[in-house]
């Protein structure tokens, strides 16, 4: 297994000397560094990748998902908005870059990105509950509420939708309302920590 490991890792490397722009090299090489153990190596190689070729879309993805696992927010905003210049308008990049910045607390940034995607369409549901954030975070309640409501009525089913009425209701002081949203959350995702912690502190 480790011979075919180390050849494996050989093989991407002469690929990459004769093209630097090699996705497939790229992407098996980092597989291999973290098989062995080397996620440290791995991720400098997908930032020499993305850097190399910042169109290798799912490159940019892979990398997020260790910055966003790291909790590092400025390199993740850094790299969607590399990917959103070649993308430009795609609405879940929007919607992502919009996430990150609600977690930097921009919320004239966040609120931005989600009205552009809400323009185009009105109904995108990720975009709405992002909306609604901002808004609930600059203690507009009420205006939060009804976004969540509007996205409410687009899918009923949406267990975040659930979680967000259950923190207007909380902080509304309606603990009933919000043990009943929290409950339908696990109902719907049985495995969401953060309404099973909300319901224990209702209990």
């Amino acid at each position: 297994q480790k011979e075919k490991i180390d050849e494996s890792r050989k093989f991407s490397q002469r690929a990459l000397k004769i093209d630097p722009y090699y996705a497939e090299a790229y992407q098996n090489l980092v597989s291999v560094l973290r098989m062995q153990g080397m996620e440290n190596e791995a991720v400098k190689m997908l930032e020499k990748a993305f850097e190399s070729n910042p169109t290798l879309k799912d490159t940019g993805i892979a990398l997020n998902s260790y910055y966003a696992r790291k909790g590092q927010p400025q390199e993740l905003l850094t790299v969607y908005e590399k990917i959103l210049s070649l993308n430009p308008g795609d609405p879940a990049l929007l919607v992502n870059i919009g996430n990150v910045y609600l977690q930097l607390r921009n919320f004239a940034k966040a609120s931005e990105k989600f009205d552009e995607v809400l323009r185009n369409s009105p109904s995108d549901v990720s975009a709405l509950i992002g909306k609604a954030e901002v808004l609930f975070r600059q203690d507009k309640s009420k205006d939060a509420l009804a976004v969540l409501q509007s996205a409410l009525i687009i899918d009923p089913s949406n267990p975040s939708l659930h979680l967000g009425l259950g923190d207007y209701y909380l902080k509304a002081g309606d603990k009933g309302r919000a043990k009943e949203e929290y409950e339908q959350t696990l109902f719907l995702d049985a495995n969401n920590d953060y309404a099973k912690r909300m319901l224990n502190t209702l209990r």
